[in-house]
């Protein structure tokens, strides 16, 4: 895009590799492409990009790794919760969530609430890709929230989100997920991603 001069605000997450030294050796970063772009005054792909822009959230919230058998066990919930995806599992899935649930994407300006709408984009998706397959590449336990970055890789079957429906089109969706557990359930889950990968050609 041509300099616009405008102000962007919009929710990313980064993931940063450091070496003994501190200097960063690796950085992921996901942000929703169409987002940015309504905000910038280009006509985005998704009409609801513009209403999704990310508003400032507070201080940072800062938690601290223990290495404790909680944090242990907040990475199995989140591992199995992902399997159930893959798995085509649907009970399992929502074991694992708490029935008041929150999942906040870029794409939404409203969190996806309850264990209802959890359901629903649980078979979305499974309607959108067949064959589905899910790769975690990394967790990260951490006090109260587990970290995943993954995969999530299928043949088109319907249109995701804004992208239009593709026939033979293979899809892969890097995603990464903070998920908040309590009490052994995920109560609430920050998902980044950018919808603009499934226009990308596939694996």
């Amino acid at each position: 895009m041509s300099p616009t001069r405008r102000a962007v605000a919009f929710d990313r997450f980064a993931v940063l590799a450091t070496r003994q030294d501190g200097a960063v050796s690796d950085l992921h970063v996901y942000f929703d492409v169409a987002s940015v772009e309504a905000e910038l005054g280009r006509s985005a792909s998704d009409p609801h990009a513009a209403s999704s822009a990310a508003s400032p959230a507070g201080p940072p919230q800062v938690a601290w790794q223990s290495g404790s058998s909680d944090e242990i066990h907040n990475a199995a919930v989140v591992r199995r919760w992902l399997d159930a995806v893959d798995s085509i599992d649907r009970a399992a899935y929502l074991a694992c969530l708490s029935e008041d649930v929150e999942l906040t994407t870029p794409q939404s300006p409203q969190p996806a609430r309850g264990k209802e709408a959890a359901a629903k984009g649980f078979e979305a998706i499974h309607r959108q890709l067949a064959e589905l397959e899910t790769r975690i590449d990394a967790v990260w336990a951490i006090g109260d929230f587990v970290a995943v970055e993954y995969s999530i890789t299928g043949e088109q079957t319907a249109p995701i989100g804004w992208v239009p429906l593709a026939r033979d089109r293979v899809v892969r969706l890097q995603v990464a997920d903070v998920a908040e557990l309590h009490d052994g359930r995920i109560t609430r889950v920050w998902r980044y991603l950018n919808l603009a990968q499934a226009n990308a050609p596939g694996p």
